[in-house]
């Protein structure tokens, strides 16, 4: 069941280490991080100021006379003690950095060793020296390790779907899948402590945004406990959020409940894209890709391009703005995976950050979905920004966006 593009991954890479370490630090829970890696790698944690609690996390600041002398293991396993000792934390994880991997320090078995008597439970990744990790590859190996850490346990309930890689919606999902007799039984995200992961284990159903993000976690839970997925693209726009209702309910078995419901709560969405269309037919909108090296599920799932299709079922006329250089290989990736979404859109490279303005002149757009940061290019450019995350999901989420998107119309080209 792999994901439609997957292995095609282009957007903004990182160190292993640091994304996870990113990722670890805003979630909450009883666990301690000891980073095997030098000092530098540790600075990661103290930059960020959306740590949750960094005095959860060491470093065994590995030097030039650990990896001359041989002693880059014995400082791993004096850290471990120390830290199951001081903080006595349910899990300690380590995560190799680049010295340890160019050391092939066994972390698995030092660990083990060390961890001989503790309360805490040890759990390691190992990075690969100077391997530069795409944001997918992070958020799988993030996702498995909360449900490692969360020791998911459970009954699970009949009718009832988990949700992964699918951001907030005010709940309208919870409400239409009710009113056709199922239920949501988990949704956690980046962010929230184990035991919001560990109730996985209660839903009969995995339902996935992006399989990409999740595929050790989804495959591992579908050997045990057995609980098997779908992977379903969020509910952007009219047609995705009934193919996203309409799949859930069919894989249930309750297909036939859902349907008057599904289309009673579609009817006000209906009414706004159609405003929407005739608002903003003709109009341009750039759509800025691979411009954040961050873990936000609107950047992460499917490469940031979830919200394509909204934008054109309003009517729009989308040009695809890939950040980078396209020449050869990354341009191959970049038609690859575009491909693989079925989106048939051209698309144009910016080698720098400038290089948005002049493209927003030179393709006459009359706005730019992309991330804030770049405000002040877009605004040189004399059109409206519309950031990324704020394309609402579900039935609601299109009446909402729709009418935002409506009342920043012009007439188009009247902002080139």
């Amino acid at each position: 069941m792999a994901g439609a593009a997957a292995g095609r991954e282009v957007a903004q890479k990182a160190c292993l280490l640091e994304g996870l370490t990113q990722l670890l630090a805003v979630t909450p829970g009883d666990f301690a991080v000891v980073l095997h890696s030098d000092p530098d790698c540790a600075n990661l944690v103290w930059r960020d100021f959306r740590a949750a609690d960094p005095s959860r996390f060491f470093c065994t600041n590995l030097s030039e006379r650990d990896v001359l002398g041989g002693t880059s293991g014995r400082a791993l396993a004096e850290a471990i003690r120390e830290v199951g000792a001081e903080r006595s934390p349910a899990t300690i994880v380590v995560i190799g950095g680049c010295v340890a991997s160019m050391l092939s320090d066994d972390l698995a078995a030092i660990a083990e060793r060390a961890g001989k008597g503790l309360r805490a439970r040890v759990v390691t990744v190992q990075s690969e020296a100077f391997r530069l990790y795409g944001q997918a590859s992070v958020m799988d190996l993030f996702s498995s390790l909360m449900w490692d850490m969360s020791a998911g346990r459970g009954r699970k309930a009949p009718r009832s779907v988990s949700l992964l890689g699918y951001p907030p919606d005010g709940g309208e999902a919870a409400r239409i899948m009710g009113a056709y007799g199922a239920r949501i039984a988990a949704s956690p995200a980046a962010g929230d402590p184990p035991e919001a992961w560990a109730r996985l284990a209660a839903g009969s159903l995995n339902v996935v945004s992006d399989a990409r993000l999740y595929r050790g976690l989804i495959e591992g839970m579908e050997r045990k406990p057995g609980i098997p997925w779908v992977e379903i693209p969020p509910p952007l726009g009219l047609a995705a959020t009934m193919a996203f209702h309409g799949g859930i309910a069919e894989r249930l078995g309750l297909a036939g409940r859902a349907r008057p419901v599904i289309r009673s709560a579609s009817r006000p969405a209906i009414r706004a894209l159609r405003a929407a269309r005739r608002a903003l037919h003709g109009s341009r909108i750039g759509y800025h890709v691979a411009g954040r090296k961050d873990f936000s599920l609107h950047v992460v799932v499917r490469e940031g391009l979830a919200g394509v299709a909204m934008l054109r079922e309003m009517g729009l006329d989308v040009r695809l703005l890939f950040q980078g250089s396209a020449d050869g290989a990354a341009g191959d990736r970049i038609r690859s995976m575009l491909d693989g979404y079925g989106i048939d859109l051209p698309f144009t490279p910016l080698r720098d950050r400038p290089s948005l303005a002049r493209a927003i002149r030179e393709m006459r757009l009359d706005a730019v979905y992309c991330s804030d940061s770049l405000g002040e290019e877009v605004a040189s450019a004399g059109v409206p920004l519309v950031p990324i995350g704020s394309l609402l999901q579900g039935f609601e989420g299109l009446v909402e966006t729709a009418g935002r998107l409506a009342s920043m119309a012009r007439p188009p080209g009247g902002g080139r």
